[in-house]
């Protein structure tokens, strides 16, 4: 029996049954493939690093919450809306809005070491006033004057309800020192310097022992505004001073020596004393200086934390710029 002859062997095949030219525009393929998802993937973490990244990261810190820096970019974009700055004071703005989220978070605080709430009801108060609206108003009725002013503030809901909430506490918390007033009661005509410093306080307290008049050292060494009519404060209800000036207000007669409280030191004059009416304008004054005392008070309990970078108020400016190139 005759052998056959074997076949010439054919074109070199893999073992998949890929020939090398098709592997090779495969590897290319392949390759350019890679390129452009390692190119995109570069894109993406810059674009990541770039603009996502740093709006997670936190820019203010009061009283053990953060404020990231979309939310300081958002309140700072609305204050422009509001003409609150122009672009071109952005350093201005900056610090603006700084000291408006730093107050609102620390009446948050006093509000709730009070015992303070405001409710549904007290926020759809607050809105009808400031809307100017009357009571018959309710909260069906407030949405067309939302809608409006979110367009105005540029804000979103849950941020702007946040604020006039705060607000509300704010207003609940000064009433609750309006509310400890009688309708009449003694009351002290006072004259009075806020000295600043201790340094001051001795210079003011040297220069009234040497027979300079009370008006002319507060003119010239006092902080308080009273400063501009000489230290004329008038007349005070108790509940209105910090506590350790009430104190020797209404204890004393004539002029203190230096009075120091957690705050300040003071030098005042007691003109005269009388049980009289306490006015809305007394009540008013007693709201705020209580408001400002808590307030003062949670600062100091809770300093802010300003951990804007200078990168981050470039970036911040690049972005108010933009708004009305």
């Amino acid at each position: 029996m005759s052998r056959r002859t074997p076949a010439a062997p054919g074109p070199l095949r893999l073992a998949s049954g890929i020939d090398p030219e098709r592997r090779n525009a495969i590897l290319l393929l392949g390759g350019i493939g890679a390129v452009i998802v390692f190119a995109l993937g570069l894109i993406a973490y810059g674009y990541y690093n770039e603009r996502l990244a740093p709006r997670s990261e936190t820019v203010l810190r009061v009283g053990g919450r953060e404020f990231s820096y979309a939310y300081f970019e958002r309140r700072l974009k609305s204050d422009l809306a509001q003409g609150k700055f122009q672009p071109s004071g952005i350093s201005q703005g900056i610090a603006g809005t700084v000291s408006e989220i730093e107050r609102e978070q620390l009446v948050r605080i006093a509000a709730r070491e009070q015992g303070v709430t405001a409710t549904d009801g007290d926020l759809d108060a607050q809105l009808r006033t400031e809307f100017g609206l009357g009571a018959e108003v309710d909260h069906n009725g407030l949405a067309p004057f939302l809608r409006s002013e979110l367009q105005r503030v540029q804000l979103s809901l849950d941020d702007y309800l946040e604020i006039v909430r705060t607000r509300a506490l704010e207003e609940k918390l000064r009433r609750s020192f309006q509310d400890k007033l009688p309708a009449e009661g003694e009351q002290v005509d006072l004259m009075l310097i806020q000295a600043g410093s201790q340094a001051n306080a001795i210079q003011a307290k040297q220069r009234l022992d040497q027979g300079e008049s009370f008006e002319s050292v507060a003119r010239a060494l006092s902080t308080d505004a009273s400063k501009n009519d000489g230290g004329k404060f008038g007349w005070v209800p108790r509940g209105v001073l910090d506590p350790e000036l009430e104190n020797v207000a209404f204890t004393i007669g004539g002029r203190s020596g230096i009075i120091e409280t957690k705050q300040d030191f003071y030098i005042i004059e007691v003109l005269d004393r009388q049980v009289r009416p306490v006015d809305d304008a007394l009540k008013q004054e007693a709201g705020d200086r209580g408001l400002e005392r808590l307030i003062r008070q949670a600062r100091e309990a809770n300093p802010t934390e300003n951990l804007l970078t200078d990168t981050q108020i470039i970036r911040l400016a690049r972005e108010i710029g933009a708004l009305n190139a």
